[in-house]
């Protein structure tokens, strides 16, 4: 005898859902030295999302370039930084599967130099200061760079931490010495003259000296 059973098929059903990503675009360009127009390898790219504050980072190559891919879509900033020259962002707004060129083009830090000389005109050493200043909640803040050692020539030179639009006071003294004598150890008519310090103008007080202000690259 043979019996037969009619088993049910028996289905699975799996439950299958849709991932969704966000929509991206991708961001390319050249960054330029703005003095030579040279381009700027190892150059900080970075890109912050204004509304989700997201984004992405690169390096640009031995040519200056550089690619962001699947960077978030909407309005963003884009900020460079190089060694040796001014940082620069840029707004932009990216669409959906776009691939947004922005190159830019940064001009080198702004520099500080010159001689110092001696009542005689010969070249002096000194130690020479840069003086910024700069008001914040009503205050009158300065704050000191340096200082820089002029070589046999007198010379000096500032190029690092200066910004461009700002105003900066040169300020140079003779260097401490460790066996200066009591100041009455000699009488009135053997002394010698103390040198006071000078700032850029040829004045002795920094209400009377003259500031320098500093474009993007001067030197």
């Amino acid at each position: 005898m043979f019996v037969r059973c009619a088993v049910p098929a028996l289905f699975v059903a799996w439950g299958l859902s849709a991932q969704t990503f966000p929509p991206t675009g991708s961001i390319h360009g050249i960054v330029r030295d703005g003095a030579t127009g040279g381009p700027l390898g190892d150059a900080d790219i970075r890109v912050i999302h204004i509304i989700a504050a997201q984004g992405g980072t690169a390096t640009t190559d031995s040519g200056g370039r550089y690619r962001l891919p699947k960077v978030g879509v909407g309005d963003l900033e884009v900020t460079v930084r190089a060694d040796g020259h001014a940082s620069a962002s840029r707004k932009a707004h990216l669409d959906t599967n776009s691939d947004l060129a922005l190159d830019f083009d940064l001009p080198p830090n702004p520099t500080i130099s010159g001689h110092v000389f001696d009542e005689d005109k010969k070249p002096a050493s000194a130690l020479v200061w840069l003086i910024a200043s700069a008001y914040r909640s009503g205050l009158l803040l300065r704050r000191r760079i340096g200082p820089e050692i002029t070589d046999g020539n007198g010379h000096f030179s500032f190029d690092s931490d200066l910004e461009a639009g700002r105003s900066y006071y040169v300020l140079a003294e003779r260097p401490p010495t460790t066996n200066r004598a009591a100041p009455n150890s000699k009488p009135s008519e053997e002394r010698e003259d103390v040198e006071e310090s000078t700032y850029y103008g040829d004045v002795n007080s920094f209400r009377d000296a003259t500031p320098i202000t500093l474009r993007p690259g001067q030197r």
